[in-house]
């Protein structure tokens, strides 16, 4: 009873905010070490993120759980896509395709200092040599990019969504083997790993 009680507060919580905030949910049992589940929050005002993890920490489930991991991102227009036009409009044709994707992986990445003080033309071009074999990729793997720097303890956070992980794991090889990848100084920690899935289906298992 009282299990049920605390995931019908959380559901309440959700109901609440969800003109304010669009929450994506995400199954990370067993698949990334201390968590349970992902929860994605977007909107206009990071203030009203805050608000409802503070709702969310108040409710009868709330009190047990412990957030093990924050990650805070803004989306931008595209800094480098606009000097490479032709990978550019081969970026844009590249759909993905098949039945929706049902894992996530979300790995957050930090630049060097060397990075930074780069001119313009060399990190276009680098980012150029970085673009060019993902095309391969884009009908088996989604993906989104927030920016992080002053925000995190990261400066973008990669989002990649796929059925099909041979194909996600060949593309962070085949991206570990270009220039720009040097100036990476930290890739992960946390790497996480979970299932797409309805926060009522997550919410049930929670009060199994």
């Amino acid at each position: 009873a009282e299990k049920n009680k605390g995931v019908e507060e959380v559901r309440s919580v959700l109901d609440a905010h969800k003109e304010k905030v669009l929450v994506d949910s995400y199954l990370t049992l067993g698949l990334t070490n201390n968590s349970f589940f992902l929860l994605r929050l977007n909107s206009y005002e990071l203030l009203n993120n805050q608000s409802l993890i503070a709702d969310l920490m108040g409710t009868g489930l709330g009190r047990y759980l412990t957030i093990s991991h924050t990650l805070t991102g803004v989306t931008k227009k595209l800094n480098y896509a606009p000097k490479f036009p032709d990978l550019l409009e081969k970026l844009k044709a590249g759909k993905y395709e098949g039945e929706a994707p049902k894992y996530v992986v979300v790995i957050p990445t930090r630049k060097d200092a060397e990075w930074w003080n780069l001119s313009e033309e060399e990190r276009v071009n680098m980012m150029a040599a970085h673009t060019e074999p993902t095309l391969a990729y884009l009908k088996s793997v989604k993906r989104k990019l927030y920016h992080s720097t002053g925000l995190s303890d990261a400066d973008f956070i990669t989002y990649f969504e796929t059925n099909t992980l041979v194909d996600f794991n060949d593309l962070v090889i085949s991206l570990r083997k270009v220039k720009e990848d040097t100036h990476n100084i930290r890739l992960g920690s946390p790497t996480i790993l979970g299932t797409i899935k309805d926060m009522s289906e997550i919410l049930n298992l929670l009060k199994k």
